[in-house]
């Protein structure tokens, strides 16, 4: 048996932002923005910022998390996961484009293919994610879970 509290810990964000670019406007403390010198850098200050329209999200630099981390390391060691996995792990935490939309004019076609799995993917986790906060469930339980998504 394990608590989701014990075993893991909950206090990293794992939100991404795609930088080199205005943060969309609804972006979590929105009301410390002027504090961020890049809005008085032109080369960053646009919905483009440093990228082209179509750019390919594999070719966007996101902040760095802990599953931006483990894609790259990952990637960098040759791991054989399909880049349909890849993309779940790189871009579920990018929230902004997946659940509100922002984003599209960086992405191309296979940004699209992959936006249905990663949204998927994100919302399968939340719903896990509810169902195992703050309760024990063994260890069958919780594989059941998630192949019963």
């Amino acid at each position: 048996m394990f608590s989701v509290y014990e075993d893991h810990n909950c206090t990293f964000a794992i939100r991404s932002r795609v930088l080199g670019c205005h943060p969309p406007q609804r972006a979590h403390f929105s009301e410390f923005r002027s504090l961020n010198p890049d809005l008085s850098d032109e080369r960053y200050n646009s919905s483009l910022g440093i990228y082209r329209e179509h750019s390919k999200f594999e070719n966007l630099h996101l902040s760095w998390t802990g599953l931006e981390y483990m894609f790259f390391m990952l990637k960098h060691n040759g791991v054989c996961i399909p880049e349909e996995g890849f993309a779940a792990l790189r871009l579920f935490p990018l929230g902004d484009w997946h659940t509100h939309g922002e984003y599209l004019y960086l992405s191309t076609n296979v940004d699209a293919e992959q936006y249905s799995i990663v949204a998927d993917f994100d919302n399968m986790r939340k719903r896990v994610r509810r169902e195992c906060i703050d309760i024990e469930i063994s260890d069958e339980e919780c594989i059941r879970l998630w192949e019963n998504q």
